[in-house]
């Protein structure tokens, strides 16, 4: 697979969220997580999906490659992104914040089950195989990452901006997309376009639970929920509101 889109979405704090809550609740909320994408492909009904999570890291790619599934894993990042931020306004069990980066380049996946039949014995293995570079350049611009945000990485930033394609003009028109100072760690930033669910009728109960929630956390925590708001408050300073909101 080369040039094949790919997203990696890490869980954050999932050390505490395993210590205090119940692990059918976690598992529970991931299952509510995976469905809530699925809103996606009924807009894109050609487009098949794998998803691999372990732990608390989720691998989303799309099993053929056109510019639609590219579309389409946009939009899965972003509907898990409304999730998390719907969520935190809502009395929900698990929360379950994420970070994540989507990145195009080469890697290779099979599934393979294999059976193992004797005399006496029945058994059934699945050999899962996810290794190359788009993984790892994905892996590597997630935890570079100081927010709760998905962007595209560096490379993918570079590849769309060399095709001749307005695909990612017109994803930034209508706001699906924004081009954005990424905030990183240790106070740096690096500009490229980050996913954008902000709906204007969240964006206040989003703040003020972001603020509530931060409280709890020493400042290594807080500063990526401060770096949320700060993206939120873009979004609004800029009328950047997705579904699209008219200039008034």
């Amino acid at each position: 697979m080369k040039n094949w889109p790919i997203a990696v979405i890490d869980i954050l704090g999932f050390k505490d969220i395993i210590d205090n809550f119940d692990i059918e609740d976690i598992s529970k909320q991931y299952r509510d997580c995976i469905d809530i994408t699925l809103e996606a492909a009924k807009c894109y009904p050609k487009n098949d999906f794998i998803y691999s999570i372990y732990s608390d890291s989720i691998v989303v790619f799309p099993k053929y490659n056109t510019l639609d599934d590219f579309l389409a894993l946009v939009d899965i990042c972003r509907l898990l992104l409304y999730g998390v931020f719907c969520a935190s306004i809502r009395t929900m069990s698990v929360f379950l914040p994420m970070r994540g980066a989507i990145s195009i380049g080469e890697f290779i996946y099979t599934y393979k089950p294999i059976k193992n039949t004797t005399n006496t014995i029945s058994a059934e293995y699945n050999t899962n195989i996810l290794i190359g570079k788009a993984i790892v350049d994905a892996y590597e611009w997630e935890k570079k990452q100081e927010w709760i945000g998905i962007s595209l990485t560096e490379k993918t930033k570079l590849f769309f901006e060399s095709l001749d394609s307005n695909l990612i003009d017109h994803l930034i028109s209508e706001n699906v997309l924004v081009n954005y100072d990424i905030p990183l760690k240790e106070g740096h930033t690096i500009n490229s376009y980050a996913i954008n669910s902000i709906d204007k009728t969240q964006i206040y109960p989003v703040i003020d639970s972001f603020s509530r929630i931060m409280e709890k956390y020493n400042d290594t925590i807080k500063i990526k929920y401060k770096n949320t708001i700060d993206f939120i408050k873009y979004i609004e300073e800029k009328n950047l509101f997705y579904p699209k909101r008219p200039n008034k």
